[in-house]
């Protein structure tokens, strides 16, 4: 990695990629492409910089990772496992009706982003992979030269891959080992000249399976490449279906207290707390079930330590192996704002009921007065009544007296 002497000047390229990150808040990782100021192809990472944890909160920066693919990718893409004199590996993609060459040839130079052919061209395997047609063909290529070629597409991009050798270079020593075989079987018994060609039949079936693996091998890298961002916020976690941890990016590493090479000899189960563990099993059956889960657990690091986490995990397909893509969260502050909000919700509750008890109390006490003061209303008027009564027969009383 290199940073450029002096000021660098964004051609319209960069500028899409990096205003197309300013707006998503996502990693934005382009297609090869001609730079329009320097006029060279290059690869480009735009990373957005955030200053809050906040969804809402807009990037501050853009950080533009450039990758020269004549370092590290055309190389890769032309290496061969064995020696050849015409074997050769391609990588394309779709253009409208045509299909553009990515990288440069062995046989023919400048040709990344140049060379270009119809996809109707019914033998150009590189047109044959556009229409649908893989696995292993014989066809004519770029050259006009007869080919044995195998095309496939690399999943989760516009890529093509094409593998191809000479028809002529393999079937050189298929034809100076038939002519010797002939020669045998002229002198030696049938029985022989059957073993020694199921012999030499098995040796070039696992030549080619080597081979076929190797190629497979490589596409696994690329696609682990693409699942991976080393430079996320969030833990991530590739797994395969034991739970052994076949991949972590840098923020695994730093965030458990391992470095790389001893996160791939764990198992998940080992980053879990122990009273977790049990559930591991569980919850990626779950995952597989439900095609993705999100739940809440809590891992422990190096030291012991543990901490809670939100664990966002899905399945994932590599070359027809399933994988468990993990990318957790560290939720320790979450958890310290919710203890905060209980607590805090725990005291208001009990301060209503102490409120409330109050209020009874007093309306209880309200309650007593009132009776108090009804009884108090009825003897008043027992009394008036009875000196009602009393006035009335002293009054008659008098007034007879008088009358007699």
């Amino acid at each position: 990695m290199s940073v450029p002497d002096g000021k660098e000047i964004l051609g319209p390229d960069a500028k899409r990629l990096a205003t197309e990150a300013i707006h998503t808040g996502k990693v934005i990782f382009s297609d090869l492409y001609r730079s329009k100021i320097k006029n060279i192809i290059r690869l480009t990472l735009a990373v957005p910089l955030h200053i809050s944890h906040e969804h809402n909160t807009p990037p501050i920066g853009i950080i533009l990772l450039r990758v020269d693919p004549y370092e590290f990718l055309y190389p890769l893409i032309q290496s061969w496992p064995t020696p050849s004199k015409s074997a050769e590996t391609v990588l394309l993609r779709r253009e409208g009706d045509e299909v553009l060459f990515l990288n440069e040839l062995r046989h023919q130079k400048n040709t990344a982003l140049n060379l270009r052919f119809p996809i109707s061209e019914p033998q150009l395997p590189s047109a044959m992979s556009m229409r649908g047609i893989t696995g292993v063909v014989e066809s004519v290529d770029y050259r006009g030269v007869p080919v044995l070629a195998v095309a496939k597409n690399i999943t989760d991009s516009p890529w093509f891959l094409v593998a191809k050798v000479d028809k002529e270079e393999i079937y050189a020593p298929i034809q100076k080992l038939v002519q010797t075989v002939t020669f045998l079987v002229s002198i030696l018994i049938v029985a022989t000249g059957a073993g020694v060609g199921f012999i030499w039949h098995r040796q070039r079936a696992n030549f080619y399976s080597i081979q076929y693996e190797t190629e497979l091998e490589k596409r696994r890298l690329a696609q682990r490449y693409e699942y991976l961002t080393r430079h996320a916020n969030d833990i991530i976690l590739l797994i395969d279906r034991e739970g052994k941890i076949v991949d972590a990016n840098e923020r695994a590493a730093s965030s458990y207290g391992y470095n790389r090479d001893e996160l791939l000899q764990l198992n998940l189960k080992d980053l879990r707390s122990p009273e977790t563990r049990s559930l591991s099993d569980t919850q990626m059956k779950q995952v597989e079930e439900q095609n993705g889960l999100v739940f809440e657990t809590r891992h422990q690091r190096k030291d012991g330590t543990t901490f809670p986490v939100e664990n966002s995990a899905r399945i994932i397909g590599v070359e027809g192996e399933k994988y468990y893509l993990n990318i957790i969260r560290d939720i320790t502050e979450r958890k310290k704002a919710e203890e905060e909000i209980r607590k805090l919700n725990e005291d208001l509750e009990q301060r209503v009921v102490e409120r409330t008890a109050q209020l009874e109390k007093e309306i209880i006490e309200h309650k007593k007065t009132g009776e108090a003061l009804r009884n108090s209303e009825r003897e008043v008027r027992a009394m008036l009544n009875a000196t009602v009564e009393s006035a009335f027969m002293y009054r008659y009383t008098w007034e007879y007296l008088n009358h007699e």
